[in-house]
């Protein structure tokens, strides 16, 4: 089976690659907090975790209704946010081992769920980024990469933490990843940059 032109466009564009790698990396660890975190506050003596869930996944709900909001209403670059949101996302994951009462690790589970939901964003991203001729097929392709991060995510940190013996390290690969997708995504002004300058060499070249 051939792929088509437009498949074969699309997988030769750089941005795509950018946009795929960072989201892979962001849901291969994002539902770690959702599967560890009742662990980690019962091995520290905090018996809420259906409490910390509950956090997680109401301020998920703010949290993308918020997002939304911001970018329409002061007419804020998606791009921007969603990779500032990232940012903070990332630390916010890398600095949670320090949370160790029930306050602290609530203020990380509204932290991490709010942050979670500029995922949302993620919707619009590609059609602004990639052109809306290509957005079905990019964000089809997208979402497959999703679905394996999803899928592989869990099983791994959760075989990390094991051989090393506590829940911090599934946190710690977590941040990590969250902050390696951000920088992924910072590559995208570079390939702004080299279109334009291409541009302006064929410009040249004609006159």
């Amino acid at each position: 089976m051939k792929l088509s032109e437009k498949t074969k466009t699309l997988l030769k564009d750089p941005t795509f690659w950018i946009l795929f790698f960072s989201d892979f990396l962001s849901w291969l660890t994002q539902f770690v907090p959702y599967v560890h975190l009742p662990e980690r506050a019962l091995m520290l003596g905090v018996h809420e975790g259906a409490f910390l869930i509950s956090m997680l996944g109401v301020s998920n709900a703010v949290g993308k209704s918020v997002f939304g909001i911001i970018c329409t209403l002061f007419d804020l670059s998606t791009f921007n946010v969603f990779v500032a949101a990232q940012i903070l996302f990332g630390i916010s994951t890398l600095l949670s081992p320090l949370c160790t009462q029930l306050w602290s690790l609530s203020l990380f589970a509204i932290s991490f769920g709010f942050l979670s939901g500029s995922y949302g964003l993620m919707m619009v991203i590609p059609s602004k980024l990639l052109g809306e001729e290509t957005f079905t097929l990019a964000y089809g392709l997208m979402l497959a990469g999703e679905g394996l991060g999803v899928y592989l995510g869990p099983p791994i940190v959760g075989w990390m933490s094991d051989v090393s013996n506590s829940y911090d390290t599934s946190f710690y690969i977590a941040g990590t990843c969250l902050l390696l997708a951000a920088v992924i995504l910072l590559l995208q002004p570079i390939v702004v940059c080299v279109r334009r300058r291409k541009k302006v060499s064929i410009r040249n070249a004609w006159l």
